[in-house]
């Protein structure tokens, strides 16, 4: 049961986590600053940059006051759990969040929160939306990372993120839901997030492109989609395995955390997905076909069912 939130002053916190960003947060703050929406505030968190992240920063807050540099005495801690520490420390009615170096269309802002402001406030709201990936110099690299919105399901979220933390909004009832969750129990906080949308909220899609999503060599999460990229991530079957082993046992911590939040059949399709391993063969298998457990992609879902039912014998012969 959520508490209703009636008439709040509609607020809006843009969140970013900066670490040695100089090469291009200033076109990132340039973008946000050129916004056709214009009542935000962004605050940033830088997570101890030892180049001009720092300066940059400084030099923006002081020449708009509507960027607040957030400061701490955590040091390092990482992208995830910098963002989970704005996320809990900022008070807002709508929040959104950004990476350092990619570069925000005119109207990304505007669309999003328009999605939001049309939602019920007491229904836990999650906005995310297409964009565009480029490569360091802003060069389009063909076609958009997310195709549709069929995705934001609860058996494909569980194994695969199906929305991309720089494109999400979110509602402050569903903000207050998980600000006491444990962040080390996420594989990243916008998949957690996701999850919370699609099993206890829901998550609204928008099919345009609002980012230029920037690719190279430092990116936290880069974006080769490629068929042969696929194939490659496939193949590496010991990363993969992590991978799918991060998703169970993120998805036994959530169960753990929001249970009484779920419907009987939620509990029941999280429980067997994050228990999986434990089963029989003949179990596992049936437990797919009923479940239908995918990822984002034919090879994705080809991979995650040879992982699930063929995982413990193939680490016996390795």
């Amino acid at each position: 049961m959520f508490v209703g939130l009636n008439n709040m002053d509609n607020s809006v916190a843009i969140l970013m986590a900066t670490y040695n960003g100089e090469s291009y947060l200033a076109a990132q703050l340039d973008s946000i600053r050129n916004q056709s929406e214009t009542n935000w505030k962004l605050y940033i968190r830088d997570d101890g940059s030892t180049d001009d992240t720092a300066h940059i920063l400084e030099r923006y807050a002081e020449q708009d006051s509507r960027i607040v540099i957030v400061h701490d005495h955590r040091g390092n801690v990482g992208v995830k759990s910098g963002f989970w520490s704005l996320l809990t420390s900022v008070d807002a009615t709508y929040y959104f969040f950004s990476d350092q170096d990619d570069i925000w269309l005119p109207d990304k802002l505007n669309k999003s929160l328009s999605c939001l402001r049309e939602s019920d406030l007491n229904i836990p709201t999650l906005v995310h939306t297409n964009l565009k990936p480029v490569d360091a110099t802003l060069k389009p690299l063909g076609g958009k990372l997310y195709p549709d919105a069929g995705l934001d399901k609860p058996n494909v979220i569980l194994a695969s993120n199906s929305v991309t933390g720089c494109t999400i909004g979110i509602n402050r009832i569903l903000r207050d839901a998980i600000c006491q969750d444990d962040a080390s129990s996420m594989v990243m906080h916008d998949w957690w997030m996701g999850i919370f949308a699609a099993y206890i909220g829901q998550i609204k899609y928008i099919s345009d492109a609002t980012i230029l999503y920037r690719q190279h060599g430092n990116n936290q999460v880069g974006t080769d989609t490629s068929i042969w990229s696929r194939l490659r991530r496939i193949n590496a079957y010991n990363a993969e395995i992590a991978r799918v082993d991060q998703s169970m046992i993120q998805a036994r911590a959530f169960l753990k955390q929001h249970s009484r939040q779920l419907s009987e059949a939620q509990r029941q399709l999280m429980s067997v997905y994050s228990n999986i391993n434990a089963l029989s063969f003949i179990q596992r298998l049936r437990a797919c076909i009923r479940y239908q457990f995918r990822k984002q992609s034919v090879l994705g879902t080809i991979s995650l069912w040879n992982i699930i039912m063929f995982k413990n014998k193939r680490l016996e012969t390795n």
